[in-house]
């Protein structure tokens, strides 16, 4: 236990603020604790990533600074790191038949499965979220279940 502890206290994790309830979304990527914040993982070439909040059930779009500011130290024997990640909700923008896709992240269990991810894409509200064309903006709800790709999304995700 003693060793496990110690462990933990060797790296933190980032979260956001949800913009809509005030909860925080825990995001589950072990950092070093010696990390400069110029090295804090980013997915490439992105300035904003969605992801959605599993307490007002909204997905919004957070952006690095954001990510940056919120620091939390994994010194609990339930860390978020071990037992959850973060996959990647892909829905049909459809807006004048756009092709592309309204992308959003979600923190869950690691064992989730598209059955699990069906079942909650009907529940999501997307704020402002704009489709990965950047043509058309979302609001409010997203898709029936028959549309949603699921995946586990490798950036997100501690090598």
């Amino acid at each position: 236990m003693e060793m496990r502890a110690q462990e933990q206290l060797d790296h933190y994790h980032r979260y956001f603020i949800c913009h809509g309830c005030w909860a925080r979304i825990d995001i589950p990527l072990p950092i070093p604790l010696q990390t400069l914040p110029t090295q804090i993982p980013w997915p490439a070439g992105a300035t904003e990533q969605n992801f959605l909040c599993f307490v007002c059930r909204q997905a919004m779009a957070y952006g690095r600074e954001e990510f940056l500011a919120n620091l939390n130290p994994s010194t609990s024997d339930s860390d978020i790191c071990d037992s959850a990640a973060v996959f990647q909700f892909s829905l049909p923008c459809g807006i004048d038949n756009c092709a592309g896709l309204v992308e959003i992240h979600a923190v869950m269990s690691k064992d989730s499965s598209i059955a699990d991810a069906v079942g909650f894409a009907t529940k999501i509200s997307a704020v402002a979220i704009t489709c990965n064309r950047g043509i058309h903006t979302h609001s409010g709800p997203c898709v029936s279940a028959s549309s949603v790709g699921f995946a586990l999304d490798k950036e997100w995700t501690a090598a």
